[in-house]
């Protein structure tokens, strides 16, 4: 497959580091890196529910707090006290966190009924409290670093991504194709004599802002019609009961 630069670039009819008014590689770079959070974020808006597609595991901890998540959470486990045998973890609201450990609360939490809350330094706190061989806890959650299929910072001379969908990976090249663009037709002044191909330059970069958009805007619809049949058929069974 071409490399992420070589696609832009094809399609931009311009070479990124080298074309008067182009991004250089290193705004090629950062653009790519924008571009796949921001498609990341504009996927989930859409279908929340695809969230395992962007998934990162992060190592297992044994310390209370010791792992610190800023973006979107997927999901918590932690172990029973027998290696391997993970419990998902219910969120709980930080004023209960005294009582999950009562073990005379009806919110008393056990190794097999764990839960967690997320102080205010984003930090993860477990309960009950992990300690000691096979009773660590481990998160699941979106990743919000873009990197290759190596694992490592993208390169303009990539061509895949880690952590997230092949399919989308077309939307991160329109976005970095948009951003080239915009950045070609505001290095010409007023005082040259370009306006024509300016014009023609902000055509194509119209068609690829609306291409863009319609791509979420379709996705966003196809999920309220979807979630839109799947309440009337509840409302339907719910009313021949």
């Amino acid at each position: 497959m071409a490399t992420f630069k070589a696609q832009v670039d094809a399609i931009t009819g311009m070479v990124s580091g080298t074309t008067d008014g182009a991004l250089s590689d290193a705004e090629l770079i950062q653009v790519l890196s924008d571009g796949v959070l921001e498609v990341t974020d504009k996927y989930l808006t859409a279908k929340p529910g695809d969230a395992s597609l962007f998934q990162v595991e992060h190592a297992e901890s044994t310390s209370q707090g010791g792992i610190s998540i800023k973006g979107r959470l997927i999901k918590v486990l932690r172990e029973t006290g027998t290696d391997e045998d993970w419990r998902e973890c219910h969120i709980i609201d930080p004023g209960l966190q005294s009582r999950v450990t009562d073990v005379d609360s009806m919110h008393y939490a056990s190794k097999y009924n764990p839960v967690f809350h997320i102080d205010d330094a984003n930090k993860i706190n477990i309960f009950p409290v992990p300690s000691g061989s096979n009773n660590a806890y481990k998160v699941y959650y979106v990743n919000d670093i873009p990197r290759n299929d190596s694992g490592v910072a993208i390169d303009a001379g990539d061509s895949a991504l880690k952590y997230f969908p092949k399919f989308l990976v077309s939307m991160v090249i329109k976005y970095a194709v948009i951003k080239s663009m915009e950045a070609k037709i505001a290095s010409y002044t007023v005082d040259e004599e370009d306006e024509t191909l300016v014009a023609s330059y902000n055509v194509s970069l119209k068609q690829f802002i609306d291409e863009y958009d319609a791509y979420f805007n379709e996705i966003k619809a196809a999920e309220k019609a979807k979630n839109e049949k799947l309440q009337a058929l509840i409302s339907q069974m719910g009313g021949t009961r």
